[in-house]
């Protein structure tokens, strides 16, 4: 079941077989037999373009480095959206 319906949960192959076994005896078969759980991709992939759009962002910024070391930067700056910390910036 677990090879054709690769999205069950461990209870519901423990479900479909019919015999008593813990949640944990299935899912170490599962483990065994190498069918793991996956998580569903969270982010957009690449095409091409977008490849070629970062690298050439990277590439125009590449100087950067050296040009950023001569600026100072004097203040820090703390945002609170909630509730106040009490804290004082000196």
């Amino acid at each position: 079941m677990a090879v054709a319906h690769r999205t069950a949960s461990a209870a519901e192959i423990q479900a479909a077989v019919g015999t008593t076994v813990t949640q944990r005896t299935v899912t170490n078969r599962l483990l065994q037999g190498q069918l793991r759980a996956r998580r569903p991709v969270a982010c957009i992939p690449l095409t091409p373009i977008l490849c070629r759009l970062r690298r050439e962002w990277c590439q125009a910024r590449a100087h950067w480095r050296t040009e950023w070391r001569s600026i100072v930067f004097p203040v820090e700056s703390r945002f609170c959206l909630g509730a106040s910390d009490s804290r004082v910036s000196v």
